[in-house]
Formats: structure tokens, sequence, C-alpha cells
């Protein structure tokens, strides 16, 4: 019994007093080809009309940058910013038609591939970067990852902030799907880190597809 008073008073503690808070900060959001996911209750979803310009800006750089990309058709289906204002983390899921790779393409590319992979993201990544107004910093190995049961594809970086002089780090999974590829991308604010890590672990753990 004193051991379930110790833990109701750490708990009690984190959640400022609400033991089962999860059940009102986070809500289920559906994106359509079964694909779900929760995000904080408080935090801002970006409407349409905004998704359509961050999209356009990231074509726009990729352009000016020289970045090659397969004739793919990408569509973001959820942008979400933290609150309050200005924001320190980021939510992004999209989808690519056609995927590009298939699952079985991630279940045999090999650590040298993996390799060869993160030199072109590298590379990539800095003339868009160059070209969008900002920097990239380091660039983490490309990793597998399994979400919900499927195979993922992981690139996680660090980029210099657009609006003020912090960092960045960004983590993205690519999921290929029969149809489709589905990218989520994780980013937040690097020195709130602690705050912010936790936050978008508990989203990418709800991703169902």
């Amino acid at each position: 019994m004193r051991a379930f008073f110790r833990a109701a008073l750490f708990f009690g503690l984190l959640s400022g007093g609400a033991l089962f808070a999860q059940a009102e900060t986070f809500r289920e959001v559906q994106l359509g080809d079964g694909i779900s996911l929760e995000i904080p209750a408080h935090w801002h979803e970006l409407p349409t009309e905004v998704r359509k310009n961050l999209q356009a800006f990231s074509q726009a750089v990729m352009d000016q940058a020289g970045v090659k990309e397969t004739k793919t058709r990408k569509e973001t289906r959820l942008a979400v910013n933290a609150t309050p204002e200005p924001t320190g983390a980021m939510i992004r899921v999209s989808v690519s038609t056609p995927p590009g790779f298939r699952p079985k393409d991630l279940a045999k590319i090999t650590p040298g591939e993996l390799q060869e992979m993160r030199k072109e993201v590298d590379q990539n990544l800095k003339k868009s970067a160059s070209a969008g107004g900002f920097t990239i910093g380091q660039v983490d190995p490309l990793q597998i990852e399994r979400i919900d049961g499927e195979q993922a594809l992981v690139i996680a970086y660090t980029r210099s902030s657009l609006v003020d002089a912090s960092t960045w780090k960004v983590r993205q999974y690519k999921i290929p799907r029969p149809k489709f590829l589905l990218e989520v991308t994780l980013s937040y604010r690097e020195r709130d880190g602690a705050l912010w890590i936790p936050i978008l672990e508990k989203v990418k753990r709800s991703l169902r597809l």
C-alpha cells in the first residue's frame, strides 16, 4: 500500500495533480489510409492553406538547390506546432505516391548502403538549406527502426532555425507502404529537448498504420 501512495505522489507531481492526464492532454487524429496518431490536444494544428504553403516552400527550395526528385505527388496531411509561440516543437506527416521503395528493400539494405545513402542525404540537405536560408549541422548515421511492426528508414540531423539563432533536432521516419510512402517528421528546439523529447516519443509510439 505504501508503494502505491509513493507512486501516486510521483505521478501527481509530474502531471500537476492529475494522475491520468494522458486522457485529456492527447487526442487521436485520423489521416486516411488507415494512418492515425496521437498529438497533444493543446498544440496548434495548421490549416490546409498553411500546409500547402509549407509544401510549396519545400518544393521551391529543392528546385533552387537543384536537388533532383523522382516524379512523385506529395501531400502534407498533418502539420502541428507546439504552443505557446514561438513554437519549440513540430509534427509533420506527409504521403508521397508512388512510394519509391518497398518494405522488402529496407529489409535487405546493408550497412554499407546506409552509409552511402547518408552521404547523399547530407549533400542534398546542405544544398536545400543553402537555398532556403538556413544551415545543416550534424547528419547522424541512417538507421532502420520498427514502428507499429513496419520498418522505417530514420534520417536524423540538426539544422539552424529560420527565425532565431537556435538549433533544431530533426528526425524523419520514412515508412514505405504498398501504394505510398509515409513520412513522419518530428523536430524540436535542441536546448529544450528535455521537455520535447518525451512528448514526441509518445507521438511516435502512437502511430498506427
